[in-house]
């Protein structure tokens, strides 16, 4: 059928420790919980009228150790993810058994990142804590980050982020947009031109390939 994907997702990081030894040392842990929802917009043929449903939410929780040296930051982060399919979603496409899913795991990674100028450049690598046959083990993400200093309360931002996924072998999702950031304080607004192409970067469908262009939302209230 006809119809639209809208991603939605909330979430938080909060810091629970921290410590500063001198200027440029410091650590702290993080808590990190999200949900990531997917809406399905379409024409209903046969009651005739436009309809909004959930096709799918993951939820994911975290906990993060940073460290900074200087110009090197590294995170350390150990978290739980699970898929679950809407129930609208699963009555109008009549799934009447268990489907496979292997977006249900825990996982170790680290990741190293670096500021260069106006970038932050980052790279890392993950492991699965599941038995291999219920989802491969491996995965790695890199990207860069733009920030344009300035006074004013709007600058420019934008950049691109790949993840690899042994369960999806290996083929990039390739992340990517540009746009604006305003305010002049840690809870700003900004938007971004953005495009995907890659494997489904959510849901238990992760083995489908997919590519969407459109306009981002992210806000930081607390």
């Amino acid at each position: 059928y006809k119809g639209s994907i809208v991603p939605f997702a909330f979430g938080f990081a909060k810091p629970f420790y921290r410590r500063t030894t001198e200027p440029g040392r410091a650590e702290e842990w993080v808590l990190d919980l999200a949900s990531y929802t997917q809406f399905e917009a379409f024409h209903d043929d046969k009651l005739n009228k436009a309809r909004r449903q959930i096709m799918n939410t993951d939820y994911k929780i975290s906990i993060i150790y940073n460290v900074r040296r200087g110009l090197n930051n590294y995170r350390f982060r150990v978290y739980h993810i699970s898929s679950h399919l809407g129930d609208d979603y699963i009555y109008r496409n009549q799934i009447t058994a268990p489907t496979p899913n292997s977006v249900n795991y825990e996982q170790l990674d680290a990741t190293y990142s670096r500021n260069v100028n106006n970038w932050r450049l980052y790279g890392g690598a993950g492991i699965t804590l599941r038995k291999a046959e219920e989802r491969k083990l491996l995965s790695a993400q890199l990207g860069a980050f733009y920030k344009k200093p300035s006074e004013k309360a709007t600058r420019l931002v934008g950049g691109v982020d790949i993840k690899f996924w042994q369960q999806t072998d290996f083929r990039p999702g390739i992340h990517a947009g540009v746009g604006f950031e305003l305010g002049r304080t840690q809870n700003n607004l900004t938007f971004l031109i953005e495009g995907y192409s890659g494997f489904r970067p959510y849901s238990q469908y992760e083995n489908q390939q997919t590519a969407w262009l459109g306009i981002g939302l992210y806000l930081n209230p607390f």
